[in-house]
């Protein structure tokens, strides 16, 4: 039987594009959200992301 991990932080590979993508991603909504008060409507203007309500 094999074991499946399910902490990937200390498995993953540090050279993987898509995991680096998603981490700035992240960091950048979390402080777009703090600058503009976590109004989501602004987040998305000023990171031109398209809000799809639903």
């Amino acid at each position: 039987m094999v074991k499946i991990s399910k902490n990937t932080k200390s498995t993953r590979n540090p050279y993987d594009l898509n995991i680096a993508i998603s981490d700035v991603e992240r960091n950048m909504i979390i402080k777009a959200l703090e600058v503009t008060g976590n109004n989501r409507g602004k987040v998305a203007r000023l990171l031109y992301i398209l809000r799809i309500n639903g």
